[in-house]
């Protein structure tokens, strides 16, 4: 058995894009940060506000603000807390990076295992929303109602539903919604494999089975999510990836630890209703 030619930095910066990409919630969170999202540590997920736009007339002859404005700074500090950890058996490490088969079959086992879990623990987040409230969806038309009413409060809020809105579902929702939706942007391989069945009004329509559910007084709850790219931020890595002969073993292992942390930052653009299922 040999692991000498194991590059743990290069295999570190490969097992996190391959996870990254199979995470379907990453289509609708922030997922741009500073810092190394280690087991501990925290990272900076950044946002600045929007400018002052100042009026002028046709007679002014000033043209540009006088004093160079500072945007607001809405950083948000975000606490890598979560973390996953694998531990498989490869056999011989080098012989398995020569052929290939670490690319294309134990990296993604291992990664799509990982983010399963991030994707559910994303989707927890929607329980923490301020604006949650319980809704009854019987059919297809109860259903457009609850949508309808999810859209006009973003609206309300003044968010901009026409700049990447998401709608998540689960499969009972979207058995009700799909006959509202509009598929013929979406009806393509790149945006099924993303979990974009249709489009509501301006809101991409994901369907998920890792929906957040609670149970009350012996009912499951699902609950369903309309929210922008900004509401949740993610920040995600691998960490510790190593390789080593276990004890008692003839064959090499890889183990590692998937380290993350999700957080409601914009709660105005998340609006959550709870559906029993």
């Amino acid at each position: 058995m040999a692991y000498t030619k194991f590059k743990p930095q290069i295999w570190t910066k490969f097992f996190e894009k391959e996870e990254l990409g199979a995470m379907k919630s990453k289509e609708f969170v922030n997922t741009k940060f500073q810092g190394e999202a280690e087991r501990g540590k925290t990272v900076v997920i950044q946002d600045i506000g929007m400018p002052t736009i100042v009026r002028h007339t046709g007679t002014d002859t000033n043209f540009m603000v006088p004093v160079p404005e500072e945007l607001a700074d809405n950083s948000l500090l975000l606490a890598v807390d979560q973390y996953d950890s694998f531990n498989v058996m490869v056999g011989n490490i080098d012989e398995a990076q020569a052929n290939g088969s670490i690319k294309e079959q134990l990296a993604p086992q291992i990664t799509n295992a990982l983010s399963i879990k991030k994707d559910m623990y994303v989707m927890s987040k929607f329980a923490d929303a301020t604006d949650i409230a319980d809704a009854v969806v019987t059919d297809e038309d109860s259903a457009m109602v609850m949508v309808d009413e999810m859209l006009g409060t973003l609206f309300n809020k003044k968010v901009p539903i026409d700049k990447g809105t998401y709608l998540v579902v689960d499969w009972n929702m979207y058995k009700y919604l799909k006959k509202w939706l509009v598929t013929t942007k979406t009806d393509n391989d790149e945006l099924i494999k993303k979990g974009i069945v249709g489009y509501y009004s301006n809101a991409q329509v994901l369907l998920s089975n890792y929906i957040h559910k609670t149970t009350v007084s012996s009912k499951d709850y699902a609950h369903i999510g309309l929210l922008t790219k900004n509401a949740i931020a993610l920040a995600t890595g691998i960490h510790e990836l190593v390789a080593f002969i276990p004890d008692r073993h003839v064959a090499d292992a890889i183990k590692g630890v998937s380290t993350f942390g999700a957080k409601i930052y914009r709660q105005e653009q998340i609006v959550v209703r709870r559906v029993e299922v």
